[in-house]
């Protein structure tokens, strides 16, 4: 029972509650014998293998997406409201699921997504790290980006339930996964009034605890290639490979992508070629053919979008640096009415700016930090004026007199500790993929900056 308890008080007191009308905050404050009465239905739950059809029913309701056309369906973005109760049970359910992968390395080392202790940043730094390394080389890679179709939506529910038997899951857990996914249904509701139940013949639920690492055992299998460098993220799929020979450029990519469309192709999932894209990294004017993925052709782009960052053909960071000065510019001009108020205190200007604007500098910039000192200054030029208008402090007011004021780091004084962070993180990593990262130190021949150099 303590287990329950511990879930319980882990419970986010301000969620939406689902069909049933329960809140979180009712199951926060339930006396003992009531939790007793909890723990004996979980219990009874993993006994008898089977999950309650009343916490099977999700109560969609349909966001508008900003600046898109309200009369088209696409323009709206579904959020899927669970019964509170059933997320408990959920937690349980996951916790031993998530004893079995840990003990039998179920999760591949190159998926990082919905995993503790991985992040985007290991990704990044994992990418940059084979850029780098090719450009120093002066070799030439191209990069796939795949992009599954609704991946989360297709998850074949019997073909779950055959990679949990395959990875040799308790037959409990598979049976009540199975449950769990059998005879879901969704409502929507548009302001007071809801639809008819719909069955969910396939994927894994929106907003379940246990839906994230279902996906990550249905794709666990997904097949690899020693000459293609696998970067997973969730359902973000990259695949990479290097040359020092621009005529068989993407040779080892076109080797490996038949086995991996047909994977695809077996487990019910699709790739959409429209919106998957390549770029081809080399200092070189001329490129390879181009990758084919079911009669389309893909075509090299001067730069990818990539876990949030740009990722440009020669890796100067340009593109990147101009998103983020820009995505900066526009939070602040929607916060300017707070900065401008001078009944706020600067301290609180200041916590507002690191925690909204500063971050969006600070993502990834152990990264994309490495970029010629020029285009950098470009960027902390940005950061400065945009903390000075946050504080209101005069032009004449030197910037390193605001740094020392307000007891706040430079931009580059950042990325320097972040990039010291993120290494001394990698070092003592678990994922063999991620550890072997902090060896890459930079060379003296290096033509292009290392991540985190």
């Amino acid at each position: 029972m303590d287990e329950i308890y511990t879930i319980l008080k882990s419970l986010k007191p301000k969620k939406s509650p689902g069909a049933d009308g329960v809140r979180n905050k009712i199951l926060k404050i339930l006396p003992k014998n009531c939790v007793e009465y909890l723990n004996e239905i979980v219990n009874g739950i993993l006994k008898y293998q089977y999950f309650p059809n009343v916490w099977k029913e999700a109560i969609v309701i349909c966001i508008p997406k900003p600046g898109k056309n309200l009369s088209s369906p696409s323009s709206y973005r579904p959020i899927s409201l669970l019964p509170a109760i059933s997320k408990v049970v959920e937690k349980v359910i996951l916790t031993r699921i998530n004893a079995h992968i840990d003990t039998h390395s179920i999760i591949p080392d190159f998926q990082y997504g919905f995993r503790k202790n991985h992040g985007t940043g290991h990704q990044l730094l994992r990418v940059g790290e084979f850029l780098t390394n090719s450009f120093n080389k002066r070799w030439h890679a191209p990069m796939l980006l795949l992009d599954g179709e609704q991946v989360f939506d297709r998850v074949w529910h019997d073909g779950l339930s055959y990679k949990m038997m395959h990875f040799k899951f308790p037959q409990y857990l598979t049976n009540v996964v199975r449950s769990f996914l059998t005879n879901r249904t969704l409502s929507v509701r548009v302001g007071t009034n809801i639809s008819t139940p719909r069955i969910i013949s396939a994927g894994v639920p929106q907003g379940s605890v246990l839906s994230p690492t279902l996906f990550n055992i249905f794709s666990a299998d997904i097949p690899t290639d020693k000459n293609v460098l696998t970067a997973l993220y969730a359902d973000d799929i990259a695949l990479l490979s290097s040359t020092n020979h621009i005529k068989y450029g993407t040779s080892h990519i076109k080797q490996h992508l038949p086995v991996l469309l047909n994977w695809y192709k077996k487990w019910r999932l699709k790739i959409n070629e429209a919106k998957s894209e390549a770029t081809f990294f080399s200092k070189a004017i001329r490129q390879p053919p181009n990758l084919i993925i079911n009669g389309s052709k893909i075509p090299w782009k001067r730069s990818v979008k990539y876990l949030g960052i740009h990722l440009d053909k020669r890796l100067t960071w340009n593109k990147q640096i101009d998103a983020v000065r820009n995505k900066a510019r526009a939070a602040f001009s929607k916060l300017q009415p707070f900065f401008r108020n001078k009944k706020v205190f600067p301290r609180t200007k200041l916590l507002a700016f690191n925690a909204i604007i500063r971050s969006i500098f600070t993502y990834a910039i152990p990264i994309y930090g490495t970029a010629p000192k020029m285009r950098f200054s470009k960027l902390e030029g940005t950061f400065f004026r945009l903390l000075r208008s946050s504080l209101n402090i005069p032009r004449f007011v030197r910037n390193v007199d605001i740094l020392k004021d307000f007891d706040v780091p430079s931009l580059t004084e950042l990325t320097i500790r972040l990039a010291r962070n993120l290494r001394a993180n990698v070092s003592e990593h678990e994922n063999p993929t991620i550890s072997v990262l902090a060896n890459c130190k930079p060379q003296g021949f290096d033509k292009v900056n290392r991540p985190c150099s």
